[in-house]
């Protein structure tokens, strides 16, 4: 089996393909995502290579013609860049939409247990499980009744366990890739067939399927992009983001969503990178 850093790019697409239909299955109620109907609908329509991303409308739209550049990266949890998700990331009043297509040569794709695994092994800063037992206590106790059982049994272990906690080095990760992909990531998945968080607490900082791209070099890994324009005509309510009152009863219309979506893939541009 080849190591996740040692596959192409169509190989990367045909893992994403393959995970991409259990978001549905493992939709997450309690994240801040779309209603489970229009996620199970969207992921549908979306490639493996295409993705949705979210921005506030009132600081204006990403121009995706310039360079993307965040080589200066934290160690942490998360990395900083463009983010977008398989449509699992709520549409909230006032917001751009916008549909992207991306070329995976120089994106590290995570969608296993093995993936995730040998990702920790070489980048993240690892430190022994009973050192950090007691910060993290509470907070893993919320995410179940598994990881919480898991949590208990290693405390009576005698061997210290080297574990990832917060400590990604993302400022490593840039040197090697232009962004990362991360399909599915429900908890409720995550929970039930992945990780537990006692012994990988950083994966339960996020939500939802995720890509991040951070850097590009000549060649951007966003090949093709289009505005799908502002989440506010995706509702039944026909309020402006001036009329907010919380009266109105502002809910997401799925037949709007699926409409909107199919029309950009169909005319997202031959051009590669231009932004209609």
């Amino acid at each position: 089996m080849k190591s996740v850093f040692n596959i192409s790019a169509r190989d990367k697409e045909r893992k994403i393909a393959k995970v991409s239909r259990l978001i549905p299955k493992y939709y997450d109620a309690g994240s801040f995502t779309n209603e489970e109907s229009i996620v199970a609908q969207i992921s549908k329509l979306l490639k493996p290579n295409q993705w949705l991303r979210v921005e506030d409308s009132r600081y204006g739209k990403y121009d995706y013609l310039q360079p993307i550049n965040y080589n200066k990266q934290p160690i942490g949890m998360k990395p900083i860049g463009i983010w977008a998700s398989k449509g699992e990331w709520v549409f909230k009043i006032g917001h751009e939409l916008t549909l992207l297509e991306v070329d995976y040569s120089r994106i590290l794709v995570l969608t296993t247990k093995k993936d995730y695994l040998e990702f920790e092994n070489k980048y993240c800063k690892k430190v022994l499980q009973k050192s950090i037992q007691k910060v993290f206590k509470k907070s893993i106790e919320k995410n179940s009744k598994k990881t919480l059982s898991i949590h208990k049994s290693s405390r009576n272990t005698k061997t210290r366990k080297q574990i990832c906690i917060l400590n990604i080095q993302w400022n490593e990760v840039v040197k090697d890739y232009d962004g990362i992909a991360m399909v599915p990531f429900g908890k409720k998945y995550f929970i039930q067939e992945m990780l537990d968080f006692a012994n990988h607490i950083w994966v339960a900082g996020y939500d939802v399927s995720s890509l991040i791209i951070w850097r590009h070099d000549g060649k951007s890994p966003i090949t093709r992009a289009i505005s799908l324009g502002t989440t506010d005509a995706l509702y039944k309510s026909t309020a402006s983001t001036t009329e907010r009152d919380d009266k109105i009863d502002y809910t997401l219309d799925i037949k709007k969503v699926v409409q909107v979506l199919k029309q950009g893939i169909l005319e997202l541009p031959n051009t590669s990178t231009l932004l209609n």
